[in-house]
């Protein structure tokens, strides 16, 4: 008998194994099991009493020597019915538990979580995580001026193409003015930007989701995310009010 199958059907490692072996040697002591399982002694009664709590196996006595044997495999589907009851009866007691948990872990979890990054690669995992830690499927950006000398025009176009292909659309709010050529490729890249004039800024800030990066390029470069729903709410609506002004 396939002993992973049988694991895959709810059976621990140890249960699958002695299911197999009662399954293929018939009524067994333990004595007799241990000399042919790598379980231990102690190990294996306990395994085979869970056999016996799911019904799968039967213990009796035979010439006062305690012996185990499977039930009929038919009862594999009466333990998979139960299993299923009790799983849809965990479900319903943790959609019970849910609001007590969740106003419980508002109140001692609410700080924000602040997560540093230091150098060039560090600014890469920020950019990546706008794109696999944003179901908002939104980044709004007050652009810094010194973003492609810092980190290059290549890595922007490159980091473009994926946010476009997970769905992300984009938001900028940039220094620079737009030529015709940059409105067909921030079209093609689901992106959107409006020019503030004169808008020095030597960091950026990335709002998406619940989080805010800022990302500084002058001199040493550095950045962190900020994770606060209350933090990335507030910076959305001043975004918000510039855009609509622009």
């Amino acid at each position: 008998m396939n002993e992973e199958t049988l694991k895959k059907l709810g059976l621990s490692e140890g249960e699958a194994v002695a299911y197999s072996y009662l399954l293929e040697n018939g009524e067994s002591s333990v004595g007799q099991m241990i000399k042919k399982l790598p379980i231990k002694r102690g190990n294996l009664y306990n395994v085979l009493r869970g056999l016996v709590f799911k019904g799968l196996a039967e213990e009796f006595k035979k010439n006062k020597v305690v012996e185990f044997r499977v039930t009929h495999p038919s009862q594999i589907k009466y333990f998979l019915a139960k299993s299923e009851d009790e799983l849809e009866a965990r479900k319903k007691l943790a959609n019970d538990l849910m609001p007590e948990m969740t106003s419980k872990y508002t109140l001692n979890y609410s700080k924000p979580a602040v997560h540093y990054f230091e150098g060039k690669e560090g600014i890469k995992k920020i950019y990546e995580n706008t794109i696999i830690s944003n179901p908002s499927k939104e980044v709004l950006v007050f652009r810094s001026h010194l973003d492609d000398k810092t980190m290059g025009i290549k890595f922007f176009q490159n980091y473009g193409k994926i946010r476009a292909e997970h769905e992300i659309k984009t938001r900028i709010i940039s220094p620079t003015s737009q030529t015709d050529e940059k409105k067909k490729e921030d079209m093609a890249l689901k992106r959107e930007r409006k020019q503030w004039e004169n808008l020095q800024i030597p960091a950026e800030i990335d709002i998406y989701d619940n989080k805010v990066a800022i990302i500084s390029f002058e001199n040493h470069i550095v950045g962190t995310i900020i994770e606060n729903k209350a933090t990335a709410d507030t910076l959305r609506e001043i975004f918000e009010k510039i855009w609509n002004t622009l």
